[in-house]
């Protein structure tokens, strides 16, 4: 059995106007792991930080979690 795990975690940091693009930052993190060469359950995480002094910020965490078992 193969199994692929895939985290993608996406991490906006940015300030109350989104709509302003230059104070806005965007992290975007994908973890995969490769089911043809993986023999059980591999994970695969990376994690990724973005701060701001001295602002206040708004964080929106999207965190999707894909698992694909091939048989």
């Amino acid at each position: 059995m193969y199994e692929c795990v895939a985290l993608r975690v996406e991490l906006e940091v940015g300030q109350n106007n989104l709509a302003n693009s230059s104070r806005v930052v965007e992290v975007v993190v994908v973890a995969a792991a490769a089911a043809t060469a993986v023999v059980g359950v591999v994970v695969v995480v990376v994690a990724a930080a973005a701060a701001a002094a001295a602002v206040v910020v708004v964080v929106v965490v999207v965190v999707v979690v894909v698992v694909v078992v091939i048989d």
